[in-house]
C-alpha cells in the first residue's frame, strides 16, 4: 500500500499580522527579493505581499513561465510538474520549496443535471494550462495535471485530443465563456474563484462537479494509494539556487521569516476560509493599489463567497490549498503506473529545496 499525497503533520494556526504594517513573531516586514505568481487564485498565498509592486509581480502564464528562464525572481509560482519537468531538462536554476495548492479544478456546465453527466456527453470542452502556447514547442499542449487527471476519471487515454480549446491565461477563458452568447460552449473546466465567477455572471452553467472529488473516488475504487489519493499536485513554489544555497546568516534569516509568513497564510486558506485574507483585499479595494478581479480572479466580495465555499460542494477549501508536507515520491511512482498514467517520469528527490516542507 502507496502513501497517500496529502500527508504531514498539523501545525498550530498563528495569527499572521499585516506585514505592510507591522512585524510580529519574527516575520518579515518587508520583502528584499522579488516573487512572480500566476493571475488567479493560485497566488492569494502572496496577498500579503502584494502591494509589494517592487518585488511582487501577479502577471500572465507566460510571463510567470519565462521567469523560470531568467535570474530576475527568487521565488516562482508555477505548475508543479511542468516546473520540476523544466528544471531537470534544462538545468534550471530553481528547486520546489513548497505545494502551492493541490487540486482546484471544477467542471462547469450548461447540464442542468449533474447526475446526468456522461462520457458521451463530454464534447465542446474548454480548459486551460499555464503557458500552454510556449510549452506546445515540447509537446506539452494540454498536459496540465487537472487536464490529465479529468481525463483519467473519464476513462479517456491521455492522447485523446478531447479539448476544443485551451487557454493560456484563466480571464481569457472566463471572458470567452462569457462571450459565447450565440454558441454556448457545453462544458469548461476552471478552478475558483473562476468556477463561482462565471455561474454567478452567466445563470446558464452550473457547477458539475469536483474534479479533486472524483479522482478521490476512482482512486479509491482502483484502489490506488492507501486511501486513494484526496489530490494531486497543481502549483508550486519555487526557490532560486542563490536563495536556497545561501549560507549567509542575514539571507537564511530571510528566507526564513518569509516561509513563515507564507505558510501562515497557507494555514488560513486551507483550514480557515482564508480568514485573513480579507485584510489586505480591503485595503487594496481602499487604497486602489491593485484590483483583487486582475490579480486573484474576482472581486473581493467574489473572492470571500469562493473562499467560504457557498458556491462549491467541497465547502472549506475550494480552491485546493496545501499546508501540509507532500510525499511527491510516494504520488510519482502510483501517477506513473499504468493504472494512472498521468505522468511519464518517477520524481527525483534532487528537485527539492532544503528548504522543502
Amino acid at each position: 500500500m502507496k502513501k497517500r499525497l496529502m500527508k504531514g503533520t498539523e501545525v498550530c494556526l498563528a495569527l499572521l499580522c499585516p506585514v505592510s504594517f507591522c512585524s510580529c513573531s519574527g516575520i518579515q516586514s518587508a520583502l528584499t527579493f522579488k516573487i512572480i505568481g500566476p493571475k488567479g487564485g493560485d497566488s492569494l498565498t502572496l496577498v500579503s505581499y502584494a502591494d509589494d509592486i517592487s518585488h511582487v509581480s501577479i502577471a500572465d502564464s507566460e510571463d510567470v513561465y519565462q521567469a523560470l528562464f531568467s535570474t530576475e525572481y527568487d521565488m516562482i509560482i508555477f505548475d508543479v510538474d511542468k516546473g520540476l519537468d523544466l528544471i531537470q531538462k534544462y538545468h534550471l536554476n530553481y528547486s520546489l520549496a513548497r505545494i502551492n495548492t493541490y487540486g482546484n479544478a471544477y467542471l462547469v456546465g450548461l447540464n442542468k443535471d449533474p447526475e446526468n453527466v456522461s462520457v458521451s456527453t463530454l464534447s465542446n470542452i474548454v480548459t486551460y494550462d499555464y503557458a500552454c502556447s510556449s510549452y506546445s514547442a515540447f509537446s506539452y499542449r494540454q498536459s496540465a495535471m487537472q487536464n490529465r487527471v479529468f481525463k483519467y476519471i473519464n476513462g479517456f487515454d491521455q492522447e485523446t485530443d478531447l479539448y476544443d480549446r485551451v487557454f493560456d491565461n484563466l480571464a481569457d477563458e472566463y471572458q470567452y465563456l462569457l462571450a459565447s452568447d450565440s454558441e454556448k460552449v457545453d462544458y469548461a473546466i476552471l478552478p475558483e474563484p473562476y468556477a463561482s465567477r462565471l455561474i454567478k455572471a452567466d445563470s446558464s452553467y452550473s457547477l458539475m462537479y469536483s474534479i479533486t472529488s472524483k479522482y478521490k473516488d476512482k482512486t479509491t475504487s482502483a484502489d490506488v494509494g492507501e486511501e486513494g489519493y484526496a489530490h494531486y499536485p497543481q502549483t508550486g513554489l519555487f526557490i532560486s539556487s542563490r536563495l536556497n544555497d545561501s549560507e549567509d546568516k542575514s539571507t537564511v534569516g530571510l528566507v526564513e521569516n518569509f516561509f513563515e509568513s507564507y505558510d501562515n497564510m497557507e494555514i488560513s486558506l486551507q483550514r480557515n476560509n482564508g480568514s485573513r485574507v480579507s485584510d489586505y483585499i480591503d485595503a487594496a479595494d481602499r487604497d486602489k493599489t491593485y484590483d483583487p478581479a486582475d490579480y486573484f480572479g474576482d472581486s473581493a466580495d467574489g473572492l470571500y463567497t469562493a473562499l467560504s465555499g457557498n458556491l462549491n460542494p467541497n465547502g472549506v477549501n475550494a480552491l485546493g490549498f496545501c499546508s501540509y508536507k507532500v510525499d511527491l515520491s510516494g504520488w510519482y511512482l502510483d501517477a506513473a503506473s499504468d493504472s494512472l498514467g498521468l505522468v511519464n517520469s518517477l520524481f527525483n528527490e534532487k528537485l527539492l529545496s532544503k528548504y522543502y516542507n
